[in-house]
């Protein structure tokens, strides 16, 4: 959809919505997919086992104590900045300097990070010592080892936790997007009270007993330039209502649709009641 550089916040809830709706979109694919690697069909036991997670975090302390813990902790950390470094490092389009500048804190992370785990390992069980550095960055996310609980359970603690961040993932996307339908309805709202607005303006004008000053001429040329501003908003709530729909499904758009025919049933009521006076 194409909006014109005056009517950038149009643009931009545009694209946020798209992101957003692309996301849920991959997410929701993502926890399919994974769904039928377990061969999960029946969604009871993907509830129970995000219902499971949640219990073992709310039960448990997931870190030890003391240097322990201190450790534990700064691994994770040095992890999470040395990974969110390489993404701005790939995607960077800065200078040259800029890039070498992330290159060089990423090296230094890293070495933080190999002398945080050779000291971690020192003092931990045996069970619950850490492999290669390497390793930490080449899933998408780390298992850590004071992070899985030690039982016996028919179904690995780690399947559990990789459902449900995913679960997680598309429950979050889909709070957001229900925001933003909000958000669009709420748009849309301020859209059509602008439009009503103008078109009470226009009736105004073209009626003899208001802004009885203005001369034939001046009162024409008003009228020209509010009848403009007019059809430049309407063609605008155009391509905002064309883009809503690209991006949502009809059940989605659904309801949001039936109230944009409501208020064009409405602009259209005004218009043609105003007709007569327009054309004076």
């Amino acid at each position: 959809m194409v909006v014109d550089g005056n009517n950038s916040d149009e643009l931009n809830l545009l694209e946020f919505i798209s992101q957003t709706q692309k996301a849920l979109q991959e997410q929701q694919c993502i926890l399919g997919a994974l769904k039928t690697e377990l061969d999960l069909h029946d969604d009871c036991v993907v509830h129970q086992w995000v219902s499971d997670i949640q219990q073992w975090a709310e039960e448990n302390d997931r870190y030890g104590s003391g240097d322990l813990k201190r450790l534990q902790e700064e691994i994770e950390g040095l992890t999470v900045s040395i990974k969110r470094r390489t993404q701005r490092l790939y995607s960077q389009t800065d200078s040259n300097k800029r890039r070498h500048s992330l290159r060089h804190r990423r090296n230094e992370e890293k070495k933080k990070l190999a002398a945080a785990v050779e000291e971690y390992n020192s003092i931990a069980d045996s069970s619950q010592q850490l492999g290669s550095v390497e390793d930490f960055f080449i899933a998408e996310t780390v298992a850590w080892p004071w992070q899985i609980p030690g039982n016996t359970e028919s179904v690995p603690f780690l399947t559990k936790r990789k459902v449900f961040d995913r679960v997680m993932a598309v429950r979050r996307l889909q709070e957001e997007k229900s925001l933003i339908c909000k958000e669009m309805q709420q748009h849309w709202m301020v859209l059509t009270q602008k439009s009503s607005k103008l078109e009470a303006l226009i009736s105004e004008i073209s009626s003899k007993t208001v802004i009885s000053t203005l001369s034939d001429a001046a009162r024409k040329g008003l009228l020209c330039i509010v009848r403009k501003k007019r059809h430049d908003l309407k063609h605008l709530m155009q391509l905002v209502r064309a883009g809503y729909m690209n991006i949502f499904s009809q059940e989605d758009m659904m309801s949001e649709e039936s109230e944009l025919e409501q208020e064009e049933e409405v602009q259209k009521e005004l218009s043609e009641s105003n007709s007569s006076s327009d054309d004076d």
